[in-house]
């Protein structure tokens, strides 16, 4: 690697050949199929994964195949530069959530903080992880707008709201402006008959209906653009006792 350009790309990337054109260096791919020794994955839920390489393996913590294949990016890039099999499996055993990136909290309920950032395709893989899992109790999805999409905009919420109808949600809340959006998706993908989402963009309503929703055993996902501070309403679950902040942990406004 030392004194050359290198560069890696996932491998299924839509513009992995644009991406790899005239570049003066090498550029890997990366992914189950490129690399090094990855022989697969068993997906342990919310646990995240438990990895096998050739000669090793490995429990990677953080749930969801876009957090897979992070971890696949990262084996790639450090065995180019060297790293050993000791050091790779330790290093993603090793892996916290970074505030608002998939942080699991557990207690009389389970709550999956997802509120850092939003867009379409992480939204999409967050509800296709949580529709997977096998759960005991309730499954309440809060969904808030996903912001910067432009002109996009109005299309992606609507395709949002579509798509969370078709979800294992036992409860569904939107929250934001946006979301508006999200709702007239949801009404025109039609489908079962189920209740309507509640919408809104007062949180003390949305503190206020959820914590009214929740019981013991429900698992509780959120998901938003960071401009919708959506962990003010983790606050609110923390403080009324649903869920339980670890040593050291962050949460919204609870973090120092």
């Amino acid at each position: 690697f030392s004194g050359t350009q290198s560069g890696f790309v996932w491998e299924d990337d839509d513009f992995r050949d644009f991406l790899k054109r005239d570049v003066a260096g090498t550029v890997f791919e990366f992914g189950p199929r490129s690399t090094p020794g990855f022989k697969g994955a068993k997906p342990l839920g919310l646990g995240g994964w438990e990895l096998e390489f050739v000669g090793w393996n490995t429990v990677f913590p953080l749930p969801g195949r876009h957090n897979l294949l992070d971890a696949l990016a990262a084996v790639s890039v450090a065995m180019k530069l060297g790293a050993g099999s000791e050091a790779l499996a330790s290093g993603l055993a090793s892996v916290k959530p970074l505030f608002g990136r998939s942080q699991l909290f557990g207690g009389r309920i389970s709550l999956l903080q997802d509120c850092y950032n939003a867009n379409p395709e992480s939204s999409r893989a967050l509800l296709d992880l949580v529709d997977s899992l096998e759960w005991p109790g309730k499954k309440i999805y809060v969904l808030g707008s996903m912001r910067e999409l432009g002109e996009e905009s109005r299309a992606e919420h609507r395709a949002l709201g579509a798509r969370a109808r078709k979800s294992k949600a036992d409860k569904l809340f939107f929250f934001g402006e946006e979301m508006a959006e999200a709702l007239l998706g949801w009404e025109e993908a039609g489908g079962a008959r189920r209740s309507p989402p509640l919408h809104t963009e007062d949180m003390a309503l949305l503190q206020k209906a959820v914590l009214a929703a929740l019981e013991p055993g429900d698992l509780l996902v959120l998901k938003a653009s960071r401009g919708l501070e959506l962990e003010r309403l983790s606050n609110a679950v923390f403080d009324a006792g649903w869920a339980e902040l670890p040593g050291g942990e962050q949460g919204g406004s609870h973090a120092s």
